[in-house]
C-alpha cells in the first residue's frame, strides 16, 4: 500500500513538472509580453510573484492534490476504455462546472474576492504563467477541489485522472 502512495506521488510530481515546463515553453513565445510586464512600474516584482505562485501552486499543491485524488478518491482500476472515457468527460464536466461556480463566487461574494484579487493584477499583460498565478486559497478551492470532487463522484482510475 505504501508503495502505491509513493508511485502516485511520483506520478503527480512528474505531471506537475511537465505542466511547469509547458508553462515555461509557452512563456518563451511570449517574451514581448514579458518585457511589457517587466517595464511596468512594479512589473518585476509582480512577475516574480507570478513565478513563485506557479511553483508553489503547481509544484507543491498540484502534486499533493493529484496524490490525494488518485490515492483516496479514484478507484483502483484499471477501468475499461469506455469507463475511462466516461471518467475523463466526468472530470472535465465537474471540474469545469466547479471552477465556474467558485470563480463566480470569488467575484460576487465580497469577503471571497481578496483571495482572487492577486490574479487580476495581470489584467493588461496576460502570460501563460498568469493562469496559475493565483492565491493558494484560490488554487486549492477553484482549481484543485473540483478535480478531487470529480474523482470522488465519477469513477476514475489513475489513467483517466491524468
Amino acid at each position: 500500500m505504501m508503495t502505491s502512495h509513493i508511485i502516485h506521488f511520483a506520478h503527480g510530481f512528474f505531471l506537475m513538472t511537465l505542466m511547469l515546463l509547458l508553462t515555461v515553453f509557452l512563456e518563451s513565445f511570449s517574451m514581448d509580453e514579458v518585457q511589457k510586464l517587466l517595464q511596468k512600474k512594479g512589473g518585476r516584482e509582480l512577475y516574480k510573484k507570478a513565478i513563485i505562485a506557479n511553483l508553489v501552486n503547481v509544484g507543491i499543491f498540484g502534486v499533493l492534490t493529484y496524490w490525494i485524488s488518485v490515492a483516496f478518491a479514484c478507484v483502483p482500476g484499471p477501468l475499461t476504455l469506455s469507463e475511462q472515457i466516461r471518467g475523463i468527460f466526468g472530470i472535465l464536466f465537474v471540474e469545469g462546472l466547479g471552477f465556474y461556480l467558485v470563480h463566480k463566487a470569488f467575484h460576487e461574494v465580497k469577503w471571497l474576492y481578496p483571495a482572487h484579487s492577486f490574479h487580476h493584477k495581470f489584467n493588461d499583460v496576460i502570460l501563460p504563467s498568469t493562469a496559475s498565478a493565483v492565491s493558494v486559497t484560490e488554487f486549492l478551492v477553484a482549481y484543485m477541489f473540483p478535480i478531487f470532487l470529480s474523482c470522488a463522484i465519477v469513477p476514475n482510475d489513475r489513467a483517466s485522472a491524468v
